[in-house]
């Protein structure tokens, strides 16, 4: 049996991973974190690409389909596979546009840190609109999606300031209670962004548990032997 010392993190994850941290409990953020130190490949990436392409014109569903059957790792072609099946009334019913990806913004933590707001794109119709896309198993719950929201709007008012009115799809694709994925696109009036002292309340949770975090010395990981990690522990972004 390996083992290895795990690496703890220098800095917090981007934006929908630290809203994905966030709940009632002080521990469950802690062991997220502690979780988001093992390195781990990326198992959605396949998945988004795909998902862009449809949009913006350049590969039908059935095409797109059938490049996610021919992924050569098995948990990334599971993944891609599920998110465009519970994706396909959305995706064959939008009118191809443009998609373009906007510049990575930062958003100022309570305790001066900052986190990267990345993966905000932007559908180029005459009036363009915004596109955050959130594939993972766990859904976020309704107060994550406001504090999601609020965040990124903040960064749009610094950032992309001629973007600040601009309307969003928040696509949520993730497992709910049946254990199959659905698609879920959220609207700034649905996603209701968090007021300003909400979302400080909000953030304070998790700058209470970083804080308890950075505190803990590093961990004794044990490994099997020629194994790897294949599940990765936080949302992308």
């Amino acid at each position: 049996m390996e083992t290895t010392l795990s690496t703890p993190l220098e800095e917090p994850p981007g934006f929908l991973s630290l809203v994905s941290m966030v709940g009632d409990d002080e521990r469950y953020t802690i062991q997220q974190l502690k979780n988001a130190e093992r390195p781990a490949p990326e198992l959605y990436g396949q998945a988004r690409d795909l998902f862009v392409k449809i949009l913006d014109g350049n590969f039908s569903f059935e095409f797109a389909l059938s490049q996610a059957r021919a992924i050569v790792d098995t948990v990334e072609r599971r993944c891609a596979e599920e998110v465009l099946c519970a994706s396909k009334h959305f995706l064959i019913s939008q009118t191809p546009a443009p998609v373009r990806r906007l510049p990575r913004m930062w958003f100022d933590l309570p305790n001066g840190l900052k986190i990267p707001v990345s993966g905000v794109r932007l559908r180029q119709f005459d009036e363009p609109r915004l596109m955050a896309l959130y594939f993972w198993k766990r859904p976020l719950s309704r107060w994550q999606l406001s504090a999601a929201a609020a965040i990124l709007q903040t960064c749009l008012d610094r950032f992309q300031r001629h973007l600040s009115f601009a309307g969003i799809e928040f696509i949520s694709v993730a497992e709910e209670g049946n254990l199959h994925r659905h698609l879920r696109s959220y609207s700034w009036e649905a996603l209701q962004p968090l007021a300003k002292d909400a979302l400080e309340h909000f953030l304070e949770r998790f700058c209470k548990a970083w804080r308890t975090y950075k505190r803990l010395p590093p961990r004794e990981i044990r490994l099997r032997e020629g194994s790897q990690l294949r599940l990765k522990l936080r949302p992308p972004d």
